[in-house]
């Protein structure tokens, strides 16, 4: 699993996720180093930090697409691909790494495993 180092910022009481290779994620923003490299007006709610991609996960979406992938750059790479749910609303709310695998947990209930290079998901099941 992903180290992910948490700290309060003196300045101004809000938490900062201080990840690997100098990327931070703060609210709803992405830094390396001291630049912004991307923004988004929803809140992001999980990360995982690759080697040379950032994959998001936001707090809302249209079609239950709420997690894109990032490049050192900024840069959007993918977006999650659009599937049907059991549910109308299935958004992602967690993505980790288990036995070498990227997986996404949905809140409801379905654990996907993707590729994290292309956003392919390559197995869904109901855990749940």
């Amino acid at each position: 699993m992903q180290k992910i180092h948490k700290f309060k910022n003196p300045f101004d009481n809000q938490p900062i996720l201080k990840l690997k290779n100098n990327i931070e994620i703060k609210e709803n923003n992405v830094f390396n180093g001291k630049q912004i490299i991307y923004f988004t007006d929803n809140k992001i709610v999980a990360s995982l930090n690759l080697d040379t991609l950032i994959i998001l996960v936001l707090a809302h979406s249209d079609n239950n697409q709420n997690v894109i992938c990032l490049n050192r750059q900024g840069h959007i790479v993918w977006t999650i691909e659009k599937r049907e749910y059991p549910n109308l609303e299935c958004t992602v709310n967690n993505i980790y790494i288990e036995n070498g695998k990227c997986l996404l947990y949905r809140w409801c209930g379905i654990e996907e495993e993707i590729d994290p290079q292309t956003g392919t998901i390559l197995r869904s099941e109901l855990i749940r």
